[in-house]
């Protein structure tokens, strides 16, 4: 992972992000750390939750691989703001309007209710730790505060 200073953190996500840093990543993301965890898998996307042992009850942490070619289709999440910190490969970020390369080293809010996606093609490997809150999945239901839009 590209070392970078002190994360930047907006002013919604400020106590939410208070322990996230790149040593607090290096750890969590590690190899031993991760198999201990359960992940799911779906369309060239694998995500690992509560990456952080589930240390503050108002946020998940996650860790997602994203193997190109594969698209996560524009979405917002209405109750969720959301961090990424990517962490190793490139990809494209649809956010808002716009589509954005990113790559290891960048850091992105999401604020609740924004438009945001991927694309990645072929030959693109996309690696991030992205931070939610509150979580985007219910774990005792199941649902995901996730709704496609064009």
């Amino acid at each position: 992972m590209k070392e970078s200073s002190e994360i930047p953190k907006g002013d919604y996500m400020s106590e939410v992000l208070s322990d996230v840093n790149d040593d607090s990543i290096r750890e969590w993301t590690s190899a031993n750390s991760l198999k201990s965890k359960e992940s799911r898998e779906f369309e060239g996307y694998k995500i690992t939750e509560s990456i952080d042992g589930a240390k503050k009850y108002n946020r998940e942490i996650s860790f997602i691989e994203v193997t190109g070619p594969t698209n996560l289709p524009p979405h917002v999440h209405k109750n969720s703001d959301a961090y990424f910190i990517f962490i190793k490969g490139a990809g494209t970020l649809i956010i808002g309007d716009e589509e954005i390369s990113v790559s290891e080293g960048d850091k992105i809010e999401v604020p609740k209710n924004t438009k945001h996606g991927f694309i990645m093609r072929d030959d693109e490997n996309l690696a991030f730790v992205s931070v939610q809150s509150p979580p985007i999945r219910n774990h005792e239901t199941g649902e995901e505060d996730f709704e496609v839009v064009e």
